[in-house]
């Protein structure tokens, strides 16, 4: 944080600006909140698809359209907990566990302040307030007193309000992009189960066990088209180096859409990944969660530029197809489609830690096209993948920018004209 502050500018006690909102569900509210640092203040059955509240709804705080509320739990991203301000209904009602407040003063915009919170300014401020430890229910130890003490950078209310409207513009784009990813991963969807079970141009089907499939193609054991099977294995000797150069990919690095993350892979010595005796990777190859919550989910391996060399730990299978059989592209979008998906549910054990072993590829069956159409199906599909990707990177990018902004509008680095 800074000792100075913009010329102009308050730096200001929470407590003058704000009333706390303590009034009890004496109406009979029914509209059960949660808070979610995604999508704000929202209703719990839609959030959760089930209530997780108190039957009995009359000890809970009422709020009004407008009011605020603070989350006392840590969440990614969100280190000191999330305060989001109730725009999508008239009224809700919140846990007494939530620290729930209106703003009182006419030097405050709302809007502004809805992004000050999300700063790291304000986050610093409630990091030094934080006592050691949290309580049994694993919330943010914070007493009220402290929380209602932290400071607000505040610029004339005029500036406040054109802070909010630049950023308001860059959550816009940032929505619409998001909306976009969201139509051209459903258009992906339906065009994999359609092209996965019906292929391109056939007019003349036949009954399998995968469904009904074009008359040219055949059913395959999973097992009958790889060349490799492997599972990553755990470093010998407990080594548990990681600041080398080499890649070393887990389950994390596997997306709950499906697809690869590159952002969080763990980089090892040599010596490290020469303990690992099996599991290295090829360009192309096909990889499976094995176990976790994210078991079954897939990626597609395309070596990172720069990247000479890359390993799986013990989490991933790694599949790579006969040449003559199957393309690794092809195959990657098979074990992704909802058909596979659904075959392979049946196969994962165990409730707390569930898994996959091997044996699974040993009873699992895909549909298979003659080798030109699988390499016309997944041009296809790589090629909605490409676009996606694309407009993924852009998102990236939009949040950085707001990140950025945020940073310089929020504690006047940058000054916006107000004229």
């Amino acid at each position: 944080m800074t000792d100075t502050i913009p010329q102009g500018w308050l730096l200001e006690e929470l407590d003058l600006h704000v009333q706390r909102v303590t009034q009890k569900n004496k109406i009979g509210n029914t509209n059960v909140l949660t808070i979610s640092a995604q999508k704000g203040l929202i209703n719990q059955l839609e959030f959760f698809n089930k209530s997780v509240s108190s039957k009995n709804l009359d000890g809970y705080t009422l709020i009004e359209k407008g009011d605020f509320a603070y989350n006392k739990s840590y969440s990614k991203g969100y280190p000191v907990g999330v305060i989001r301000r109730l725009t999508d209904y008239n009224q809700g009602v919140l846990s007494p566990l939530y620290i729930c407040f209106k703003v009182s003063s006419d030097k405050c915009s709302d809007k502004y302040l809805s992004y000050f919170f999300d700063g790291k300014y304000f986050e610093h401020q409630l990091s030094s307030r934080i006592q050691e430890g949290a309580r049994a229910h694993g919330l943010i130890n914070i007493p009220i007193g402290d929380f209602l003490d932290t400071l607000l950078l505040l610029p004339p209310l005029v500036e406040q309000e054109k802070i909010a409207d630049i950023l308001t513009s860059v959550d816009d784009t940032i929505e619409h992009t998001q909306t976009q990813v969201a139509k051209l991963r459903d258009l992906k969807t339906a065009t994999m189960n359609e092209l996965l079970t019906k292929g391109i141009g056939h007019t003349e089907f036949k009954e399998s066990e995968v469904g009904l499939i074009p008359t040219t193609w055949s059913e395959e054991l999973l097992s009958t088209l790889l060349e490799t099977l492997e599972s990553g294995s755990r470093p010998k000797g407990g080594a548990t180096e990681l600041s080398g150069t080499i890649s070393s990919y887990g389950g994390e690095n596997i997306a709950m859409s499906d697809g690869m993350c590159f952002d969080s892979v763990k980089k090892v010595t040599q010596e490290f990944a020469g303990s690992m005796d099996k599991g290295i990777l090829s360009n192309g190859d096909v990889l499976i969660n094995k176990d976790g919550a994210n078991t079954g989910k897939c990626g597609f391996y395309k070596q990172p530029k720069g990247e000479s060399l890359a390993t799986i730990n013990e989490h991933l299978f790694l599949l790579r197809g006969m040449k003559s059989k199957v393309k690794q592209e092809y195959l990657y979008y098979s074990v992704c489609s909802v058909d596979f998906k659904e075959q392979l549910r049946h196969l994962i054990t165990g409730s707390a830690q569930p898994g996959l072993n091997s044996k699974f590829v040993e009873y699992l069956k895909i549909p298979l096209p003659p080798l030109v159409e699988q390499e016309k199906i997944a041009e296809i599909l790589t090629s909605l993948d490409d676009q996606i990707e694309g407009i993924e990177s852009k998102l990236v990018q939009l949040e950085a920018l707001k990140k950025s902004l945020m940073g310089d509008l929020l504690t006047g680095k940058v000054r916006v004209s107000v004229v």
